[in-house]
């Protein structure tokens, strides 16, 4: 059954990149995602028929506290046939935020999740059972130890094997004020 899931969503992938004609092969290699194993590449993790694609990668500064946050806003689609696929069980289960300091490699921890203003709609149904063919978005923050860079490791969750990684260079990133009590205040690029 994975393997027709598989193929279907393969299928997919090919139909949509034969239309695009302008795009020269070595392009639409380096774009192509195999949903038939388990990878991560492109900011996309394809694993047993589920595919989560990171859309947006971004700091945090919470106002009350001063605290720094590593944000991704992401997208789960579900094609199989299991009934307990949401957007947050699979970004869990398969994805770990480490950063350097001068002495360790430190796994971060979740920190709060937004979820008003401008991010309620990506929060919204991040819990939510995702039907088969559907996606669903969510949004995880996890607090930042420094301004160092962070490695986002992609696991395999039965096995926790590692499928791939990406580094994240935390200076490069777009700043959002954000106050738990009444949202988003402002956005503005990183200047560090």
């Amino acid at each position: 059954m994975k393997k027709v899931l598989g193929l279907l969503l393969a299928s997919t992938l090919v139909l949509g990149a034969c239309g695009n004609s302008n795009n020269n092969s070595k392009e639409n290699k380096k774009e192509s995602v195999d949903a038939d194993k388990s990878q991560f590449k492109n900011d996309t993790l394809t694993i047993d028929g589920v595919a989560l694609k990171i859309k947006d990668t971004f700091l945090i500064n919470e106002l009350n506290t001063g605290d720094k946050f590593l944000a991704f806003k992401y997208e789960v689609e579900n094609n199989t046939n299991a009934n307990e696929i949401t957007a947050q069980n699979v970004w869990l289960s398969n994805m770990k935020v480490e950063q350097k300091t001068q002495d360790t490699i430190k796994q971060l921890k979740l920190g709060p999740t937004p979820n008003t203003g401008i991010f309620e709609n990506w929060n919204k149904h991040s819990e939510d059972k995702i039907k088969k063919g559907k996606s669903a978005k969510g949004i995880v923050a996890y607090k930042l130890q420094d301004n160092g860079d962070v490695t986002l490791k992609a696991t395999k969750d039965s096995d926790k094997k590692e499928i791939g990684t990406k580094k994240i260079k935390i200076n490069e990133l777009n700043t959002v004020d954000y106050d738990v009590k009444s949202g988003i205040t402002t956005k503005t690029a990183n200047t560090q």
